[in-house]
C-alpha cells in the first residue's frame, strides 16, 4: 500500500496472510541438502518485509514437529519500529511460564499487535520491557546474556540509537504524544472521503466484497465494524481499553508548508484487519463450525486459540487439543504428544535495517499478498 505522493510504503504491522510454519513449506529437495553444524543440519531462512514476525514465531514453535535442525533467521525490514514490534512478540513468547500464564501472554500480545488502544496493565509491560530493550540495543554483551538467541551484529550503530529513540518513546507514559484516536478518525476520514457519513455501509461492503470473497469469512461483522471504527481489535478481557499502543507510531515523509518532513503518527493499515494473521485458520476443525452458513466462533476466537496453542506447544513439546467439552466451553486444553522426531535445535535469529544509501525517504516492497489487499 503507497503513500500517496511519495515514493514510500505503508509499515506493514500487521500480515495480509496467515501464519506458515516455514519448516512444513520448505521444498524437500532443499531439506535434504542441508549442511550440517556438529552433525545437527542446518536451515536458513531469509525473510524481508514480513513485518509482524508471524512465520518466525509459528515455525519455532512448532520446531519440535520436525526432524532436529538449526534454525537460523535473517530478518530485513525497512522500518526499525517494525524490527522493534518483532523484538516485543519473542520476548513475550519466550517469558517464563512461572510467572506468565498462557491466557495472560495471550491476551497482551493480541493487544500489543493489533490494538489501537491497550490497557494500563499491558502498558506496563511494554515499558518495562524497554528497559531491557535499551540496554540490549547500546550493550552487545547484555544483550547476548538476556537475549542470546538474537543476533544485533548487522544493525550499524546510528540504527541503535533509532531503536534506543524508540523504546524511549514507547517508555515514555505520557498518552499525549501518540493520540491515535485522532489520528484513526482522520485516517478514516481521509480514506472515505464522502463515504464518511455512511461509513458502516463501507465497511460492510468491504469485509463481505474484499475479505469474506477472498477466504476471511472467519471475521464477524461485529469485530470488524469496531475495529474499523475504533482500531481496537481484540477485546478479550473485560477491562479499560484507554491507553495508546505506541508500538503502533511509525514515521513517514509527508509534504508541509515548509516542505517535506517527517512526521510520527499512526501510518498503518485501516482496511485490512489484523484478523488475518492468526485468526482464519487454524488446526481445530471445531472453530470452524458454522450454523446456518454464518461461523460460530469469530476471528478473535480463533487468534486466541491459536496463539495459545503456538506457546503451549513452545514450551512443552506438545501439541494442545481442545477437550470434548468445548468444545465444552471452559474446559482447559490437554496435551498431546508428537511422535518422536528429535529434539528442537538451536534457533538464531539475525535482525538488520535496510537502508538506501542512508536516505530516510527509502522505498520499501510491501509484503502483503494481492488478495488480501484493500
Amino acid at each position: 500500500m503507497a503513500a500517496a505522493g511519495s515514493g514510500e510504503v505503508y509499515p506493514t504491522l500487521w500480515g495480509f496472510s496467515p501464519a506458515l510454519d516455514l519448516q512444513m513449506q520448505c521444498l524437500q529437495t532443499t531439506i535434504q541438502h542441508l549442511t550440517t553444524c556438529d552433525d545437527v543440519p542446518e536451515l536458513n531462512i531469509l525473510l524481508v518485509g514480513c513485518g509482524d514476525g508471524r512465520h518466525l514465531l509459528k515455525t519455532i514453535c512448532q520446531a519440535r514437529r520436525w526432524p532436529q535442525r538449526r534454525l537460523n533467521f535473517f530478518i530485513i525490514e525497512s522500518d526499525l519500529e517494525l524490527l522493534a514490534r518483532q523484538m516485543l512478540f519473542l520476548t513475550l513468547a519466550l517469558e517464563n511460564p512461572e510467572q506468565m500464564g498462557l491466557q495472560e501472554k495471550c491476551d497482551i500480545f493480541l493487544e500489543i499487535f493489533g490494538n489501537s488502544l491497550i490497557r494500563s496493565k499491558t502498558t506496563a509491560y511494554v515499558q518495562d520491557k524497554c528497559e531491557q530493550f535499551i540496554k540490549c540495543v547500546t550493550d552487545p554483551e547484555y544483550q547476548q546474556s538476556v537475549l542470546p538467541l538474537l543476533d544485533l551484529s548487522c544493525i550499524k550503530f546510528k540504527e541503535r540509537d533509532e531503536l534506543e529513540y524508540i523504546f524511549k518513546f514507547w517508555r515514555t507514559p505520557e498518552p499525549k504524544l501518540f493520540p491515535i484516536e485522532r489520528y484513526w478518525e482522520v485516517k478514516n476520514r481521509q480514506f472515505l472521503g464522502k463515504r464518511y457519513d455512511s461509513r458502516r455501509g463501507a465497511y460492510d461492503w468491504d469485509l463481505n466484497m474484499k475479505l469474506h470473497d477472498r477466504g476471511a469469512a472467519m471475521i464477524s461483522a461485529m469485530e470488524y465494524n469496531r475495529w474499523r471504527e475504533t482500531g481496537v481489535a481484540f477485546m478479550i478481557r473485560e477491562g479499560i481499553y484507554d491507553v495508546p499502543n505506541k508500538t503502533l507510531a511509525s514515521h513517514m515523509t509527508v509534504t508541509h508548508r515548509c516542505g517535506k518532513v517527517r512526521a510520527r503518527g499512526y501510518w498503518g493499515d485501516i482496511t485490512t484487519s489484523p484478523y488475518i494473521a492468526y485468526g482464519i485458520e487454524t488446526e481445530e476443525n471445531s472453530l470452524l463450525k458454522t450454523a446456518n452458513g454464518v461461523y460460530t466462533k469469530t476471528a478473535q476466537d480463533v487468534s486466541q486459540y491459536n496463539l495459545t496453542s503456538m506457546f503451549h506447544e513452545l514450551v512443552t513439546g506438545q501439541k494442545y487439543t481442545l477437550p470434548t467439552a468445548e468444545k465444552n466451553d471452559g474446559e482447559e486444553g490437554k496435551a498431546c504428544n508428537f511422535p518422536s522426531n528429535g529434539s528442537v535445535g538451536q534457533t538464531t535469529i539475525r535482525e538488520e535495517d535496510e537502508q538506501t544509501n542512508g536516505n530516510t525517504d527509502h522505498e520499501r516492497c510491501d509484503e502483503a499478498p494481492t488478495w488480501f489487499t484493500t
